[in-house]
């Protein structure tokens, strides 16, 4: 990402085409990610968002707000969590899913 190539975790389907036992559940990917590269903070685990979606998170640790603009899809997971970390460290049991504005 440094070098200006664009790096995220990725399924190639609904069923990991590479193992059996492995889901194509990005928060999953996202999890196991972060386990592997030792990311246990707050901030480590929010940040590993930009992996799961290709794309910088919406939100900073710093005083800044970056918010939605108007344009953007109107894609989203609802899901019960206090933060995005623990929806990264903890597999959520219920989700809503909205896609460019519509409901899933």
């Amino acid at each position: 990402r440094q070098a200006g190539v664009s790096v995220h975790l990725g399924s190639d389907g609904f069923f990991d085409s590479w193992s059996s036992n492995v889901s194509g559940d990005l928060f999953e990917k996202l999890r196991n990610f972060c386990e592997m590269t030792g990311k246990i903070t707050e901030e480590q685990l929010t940040q590993a968002y930009v992996h799961g979606c290709g794309k910088e998170a919406p939100f900073s640790f710093e005083e800044e707000r970056l918010w939605f603009t108007e344009g953007d899809e109107a894609n989203f997971i609802f899901t019960e969590a206090a933060s995005t970390a623990e929806v990264i460290a903890r597999k959520p049991q219920k989700r809503q899913i909205m896609l460019k504005g519509q409901w899933v």
